[in-house]
C-alpha cells in the first residue's frame, strides 16, 4: 500500500532545459524518483479521475495516454493546439487552438478554445463567436 502525500502520490509536470527540449515527467513524491512520460511534451494535465494524463507534443496536436505513458491516443491534430482542462468526469479535454491569420502581409494571432471528446472525434469550438486572444483555464 502506497502512503500518500496530502492526498496524491504523484505529479506531473513540465521540465525544459534553457536552451534545449521539453518533457513531461512524473515525480513520485514518496520515493522521491521522477520518470519520463513523453519526450518534446507540454502542458501535460491529469485527469480528475487521475486514470490519464493529457498534454501536447511538439510539432504536433494533443494526445492521451495512461501515466506509465502507454496506451497513447492522439485527439487532435493541429500543432497549434494546446492543453488546457479536463471535463470534471474525464470525458473531454478542453484545450487553446491558436489561430494565425495573414491578410495582405500583416499577420494577425488568435486562439479559440475548443472541446474534444478523450476517446477521439470531432472537437467543438467554445468561443468561436468570441473575438480576442481566448485560452482556456479550468472547467466547472
Amino acid at each position: 500500500m502506497r502512503r500518500t502525500v496530502n492526498g496524491g502520490t504523484e505529479v506531473v509536470y513540465q521540465q525544459q532545459f534553457n536552451p534545449g527540449p521539453t518533457s513531461a515527467k512524473i515525480a513520485d513524491l514518496v520515493t522521491g524518483t521522477t520518470r519520463l512520460l513523453a519526450a518534446d511534451a507540454w502542458s501535460p494535465v491529469w485527469s480528475p479521475d487521475g486514470t490519464r494524463i493529457a498534454y501536447k507534443l511538439f510539432d504536433d496536436g494533443i494526445y492521451v495516454s495512461i501515466p506509465d505513458g502507454t496506451a497513447r491516443l492522439k485527439i487532435t491534430n493541429n500543432s497549434l493546439d494546446i492543453t488546457a482542462g479536463w471535463s470534471p468526469d474525464s470525458k473531454y479535454i478542453l484545450f487553446e487552438r491558436h489561430i494565425i491569420k495573414n491578410a495582405k502581409g500583416v499577420y494577425q494571432e488568435s486562439s479559440d478554445v475548443l472541446r474534444v471528446p478523450v476517446a477521439g472525434g470531432t472537437a467543438v469550438n467554445l468561443t468561436k463567436d468570441i473575438d480576442g486572444y481566448d485560452q482556456a483555464v479550468c472547467w466547472r
